[in-house]
């Protein structure tokens, strides 16, 4: 792998199974660009870990110079325009087709986590969320989105369990014609027309209070 350009000190934090991490890594070795890897333990975070991103407190982070970068799509793209000249470019030029290159990045990490969390998850598989596992997922952009995501989902569930609650109390009533506005229909409605005066009138063919000749 060639060296990073000029003399650069390149450091990446991570955790060999993340996503997030492998992410950063693919991009990093399309560029030919060398870097020390760090192992990070989520359970028991390092110093530099806390010091370089802490905010979040998680992985990715990629330190270019002690200069320190979370968050994996901010690290592809600034990896994309740091080393512009080195290896192949990630986005394409053009600025609609890098804007929707971002649309789709932002899509897999918002819509894409929702199917892994409902899978088991070994401790040590984290992705952008810094710990936790996949029913703790941690203060990051993907795991608030998927927390949010979640508790929609749980919401519209009992909506939706109301909903067929209230449709079966009411289902007998239907069936029975016990309908209140079943009592309240308009003259001429013949057979349909409720016990009411005026379903009385049109029964009996007359005429009631309320009916105009």
């Amino acid at each position: 792998m060639a060296a990073a350009a000029g003399g650069d000190e390149v450091k990446l934090l991570g955790v060999w199974d993340s996503p997030f991490v492998n992410r950063v890594q693919i991009v990093l070795n399309l560029k030919g660009i060398s870097y020390e890897y760090v192992e990070e333990d989520l359970h028991s975070k390092g110093e530099l870990l806390l010091a370089s991103n802490p905010v979040h407190k998680k992985v990715p982070v990629l330190i270019h110079n002690g200069k320190p970068i979370p968050e994996s799509q901010v690290i592809v793209q600034y990896i994309d325009e740091a080393w512009r000249g080195t290896g192949p470019s990630v986005l394409p030029a053009d600025p609609h087709q890098r804007a929707t290159a971002r649309f789709w990045a932002a899509y897999v990490d918002d819509k894409g986590w929702v199917a892994v969390v409902h899978h088991p998850v070994r401790p040590q598989d984290r992705g952008e969320d810094g710990g936790g596992s996949a029913g703790h997922l941690g203060d990051g952009d993907a795991g608030r989105r998927v927390r949010g995501k979640l508790r929609g989902e749980a919401v519209l569930r009992r909506r939706r369990h109301r909903v067929r609650r209230r449709c079966a109390r009411q289902l007998p009533g239907l069936v029975r014609g016990d309908r209140e506005d079943d009592r309240r229909q308009a003259p001429g409605r013949g057979e349909d027309a409720g016990p009411g005066r005026v379903g009385s009138a049109v029964q009996d063919g007359g005429c009631g209070e309320g009916c105009l000749a």
